[in-house]
């Protein structure tokens, strides 16, 4: 008899090493779910916000956007004029 009890207590040891591993897995996997979903969540309805309310975004990479400026062509025209000497 002691010999099923060793048995049956290494099957409950074994049992319960797996549920934990199993258990770890499925809670790593629904952080990673969750992160997933609300990262989704943000990318798709925060541009439903006016623009004049959101935050500049910041380059931590240090890249800097070149925008151009709006200018009307006539008067763009004269900013960069061809200046010949007289």
């Amino acid at each position: 008899m002691p010999k099923f009890y060793r048995i049956l207590g290494s099957i409950v040891v074994l049992f319960l090493i797996a549920s934990g591993i199993v258990f770890s897995f499925t809670l790593i996997l629904a952080g990673i779910v969750a992160i997933s979903l609300y990262g989704l969540y943000r990318h798709y309805f925060k541009k439903t916000r006016t623009e004049r309310f959101s935050e500049p975004e910041i380059h931590i990479s240090g890249e800097v956007i070149d925008i151009p400026r709006k200018t009307d062509p006539s008067r763009r025209s004269r900013e960069f004029r061809l200046k010949l000497p007289k």
